[in-house]
């Protein structure tokens, strides 16, 4: 880890360097090697815990604070940033490959430049007081030391609304009192003149504005595989993979690169993401580990939950919230590893919502991002408010996107990043400035479905492209194969999902109905001192009315991010935690009990007629359905079997306990055909309910469809759809399917 303070001195300040030293280290718990340059005027300090820091960022009158990952070598863009002034040196960090945050001093002009990433993977913060501006990469600090009379935090408790509605600081602001944060791919100039803001360039205006050509994509493809060129080369890496997009598109970046590669999947072993990362693993021969969560272990799990929320805290400097799997280990370990974080750029920002098109866009980002309002004290929220409906500048889509891109892929991921930092390199090519760049640029459209990121996984390894996705499918064949030709393919790859409650159990979820001990715990500590200092956020009575009405999943992050800054704030003010540990074990109910998940059959095979007035033929898993002109009644196609009024026991039809069901039938004919259609609903051998759809097949339509909730008391169906006694030409059924949730 590697981070920067500097100091610009309005008036004379008597900051003793080896003071600062001191309560840097104190502030994070560890001891930091330093370089420092100083005048009257400037003091700049780079720190960092790994080994020795070299001389070569100070050069006659400037120094200068690389902080983050390169590609180039480091002495060729220190060289640059040395020798390169005002446009030129814009234009050069524009284009800089890597993950960053850079700081120039000039003694000889007595200014400071300071330029941040597209995203802020690495956040510069700052305070601006009457007597100096304090600059640096960590806010626990910047505010300590913009303290100059006690050298402590200061907290701003207002500033947290963002914070408790995410469990991160989704706005400008952060925990401490009067700290600021740098906009994204910008350029501060600090002098005597005062501070003054540049964007680097025009990147933020030209999101959304390309449409991806193959010339594009190949482009597109080579800035990713050059992102990996941050990662060192003489390491064996590892890196986590789960059944998800992303993980696999780093990993198959990294092979690419030419990397040497071992995998790892956490969790428990009927979980998909395991299944999935075995597979992927095993097509690609790549050495992999799996590790159990130790909550499997018969004694249980004992958690301080104070503790626990603590942690994430003091790791990320305030800035990410308990919730997350975050543990400060200050030591530097020299560990490797690559992820598939912050790659939401790819994927047109927040997935649930890509399709969304509200008729009042501000109140809809208010809506999302501001979801509890209730729960806060009357007033406190206004300014968080404002901000979100501040980010609508066309419509929502844009807004939700930037606010993925410069939030979420920003301020959450620069804060676990600080804390993993200490101990561990973690790479991600979706950190990558230049890369990010070139992603922004793509019409949205390509990003929400998937096209983009599904292209990129299918040029570095089609065979991986194809394997299964948990929970999910690529968007652009979300509902159906985007050819006739692919069914086969698409059926293979239909998503996967915990089939046991066991497989996908979360002790920190407080909404389970098994997390009694959990959610009373929660209670007792937040419920303990009604004039604990977050209470000048949170409405205290209509907490304690949530707690007792029951929680439900909306309130998740908003319980963890009040314990985190209940714990946090207690810790900077010395106090020490004084809740008890718990001992939670999984109870049998979750580790028995089998989920009900979605399902897509084919019911190709299950296609009938129910007399000789339509006659089915099957080539190459076409079916030709062809017209007896001498029988023109009850002209049916049926699933499962001939006889339309009975029930079956045939097992792609049961549908016991299933809320709602979908089919799809594509069909091509060169005639239009007016259809009628029904699902037939049954209990055993009994018919129960008749749903009845109606469609024009032509040549711009070629889907049957239909969804339809399922009966109560249903535990069979049937498709039947009659063919107009007018029809006297074939047609042909490329495929059928239904799915049932």
């Amino acid at each position: 880890m590697k981070g920067f303070l500097y100091i610009f001195q309005k008036k004379n300040i008597n900051h003793d360097s080896k003071n600062i030293i001191k309560y840097i280290n104190n502030l994070k718990q560890t001891e930091h090697h330093f370089n420092y340059n100083e005048n009257a005027k400037l003091k700049c300090y780079l720190y960092t815990n790994e080994s020795e820091l070299s001389k070569e960022s100070t050069k006659s009158s400037k120094n200068i604070s690389l902080i983050g990952q390169f590609v180039d070598d480091i002495d060729k863009i220190t060289n640059k940033l040395f020798n390169l002034e005002e446009e030129k040196l814009r234009k050069y960090v524009s284009e800089l490959k890597g993950a960053f945050a850079l700081a120039l001093a000039d003694f000889s002009k007595n200014e400071m430049k300071f330029f941040t990433h597209i995203f802020r993977i690495d956040n510069i913060f700052y305070r601006e007081t009457p007597d100096q501006i304090v600059i640096g990469t960590d806010p626990l600090i910047v505010s300590a030391l913009s303290n100059a009379e006690r050298y402590e935090p200061e907290i701003e408790i207002k500033n947290s609304v963002s914070f408790l509605m995410n469990g991160y600081f989704a706005d400008e602001n952060t925990l401490f009192k009067g700290i600021k944060v740098v906009p994204p791919n910008s350029e501060m100039t600090i002098n005597n003149n005062g501070v003054a803001l540049h964007n680097v360039d025009n990147s933020i205006e030209e999101i959304s504005t390309i449409k991806p050509s193959s010339e594009f994509n190949n482009l597109l493809k080579q800035n990713y595989i050059d992102a990996f060129k941050a990662v060192p080369k003489n390491n064996k890496i590892n890196i986590g993979i789960t059944g998800g997009k992303d993980s696999r598109l780093a990993l198959l970046g990294l092979l690419e690169a030419g990397y040497k590669v071992n995998t790892n999947t956490r969790g428990f072993l009927d979980n998909p993401d395991v299944k999935v990362a075995e597979m992927i693993a095993s097509k690609l021969r790549l050495k992999h580990k799996i590790t159990e969560p130790k909550i499997m272990d018969a004694k249980g799990l004992t958690v301080n939950l104070e503790k626990k929320a603590l942690g994430a805290m003091v790791a990320t400097s305030g800035q990410v919230y308990g919730y997350e799997n975050i543990s400060y280990q200050p030591s530097f370990k020299g560990n490797i590893g690559v992820t598939g974080v912050a790659a939401l750029s790819m994927k047109g920002g927040y997935s649930n919502l890509n399709n969304l098109k509200p008729d009042n866009p501000k109140a809809e980002m208010v809506k999302r991002f501001l979801p509890l309002d209730n729960l806060l004290v009357e007033g406190v929220s206004k300014e968080y408010k404002h901000f979100l409906e501040s980010l609508v500048t066309s419509d929502f889509q844009n807004a939700q996107y930037k606010h993925a891109l410069f939030y979420r892929n920003g301020r959450w991921t620069s804060g676990t990043r600080l804390a993993k930092a200490y101990s561990s390199d973690i790479y991600s090519p979706y950190y990558d400035n230049h890369f990010s760049k070139s992603i922004m640029k793509v019409k949205k459209d390509y990003l929400d479905n998937g096209f983009t990121q599904y292209t990129l996984t299918n040029k570095l390894n089609e065979e991986i492209s194809k394997l299964p996705i948990v929970g999910s499918r690529w968007g652009f064949e979300k509902e159906q194969p985007m050819r006739p030709e692919n069914y086969s393919s698409w059926l293979s790859r239909a998503p996967l999902y915990p089939m046991t409650k066991m497989a996908n159990y979360n002790w920190r979820n407080l909404t389970l109905k098994e997390n009694d001990i959990v959610r009373n715990k929660f209670k007792e500590i937040l419920l303990s001192d009604p004039n604990h200092v977050i209470y000048q956020v949170i409405n205290y009575e209509e907490l304690k009315n949530t707690f007792e009405k029951g929680l439900s999943n909306k309130y998740l992050k908003f319980m963890w991010a009040a314990l985190s800054l209940f714990s946090y704030i207690n810790y900077i003010e010395g106090q020490k935690i004084s809740a008890e540990n718990i001992n939670i074990k999984i109870p049998q109910t979750v580790i028995n009990e089998v989920n009900i998940v979605p399902t897509t059959s084919d019911l190709m095979p299950e296609i009938n007629t129910i007399n000789n007035g339509l006659t089915l033929s099957n080539y190459n898993n076409k079916y030709t359905v062809s017209v007896n002109n001498e029988v023109n009644k009850n002209r049916y196609l049926t699933t499962f079997s001939k006889n339309i009024s009975k029930g079956t026991e045939n097992e792609k039809a049961n549908i016991k306990d299933r809320k709602k069901i979908s089919f799809n039938m594509f069909i091509e004919s060169r005639k239009t055909i007016n259809f009628r259609y029904c699902v037939i609903f049954f209990k055993d051998n009994n018919k129960i309910e008749t749903k009845w759809f109606k469609s024009a097949i032509n040549d711009v339509k070629s889907n049957l469809k239909g969804t339809v909730s399922v009966p109560l008391d249903a535990n069979n169906y049937k498709v039947a759809i009659k063919v107009p006694n007018e029809i006297d030409e074939a047609f042909e059924i490329k495929y059928f399917f239904a799915k049932t949730e």
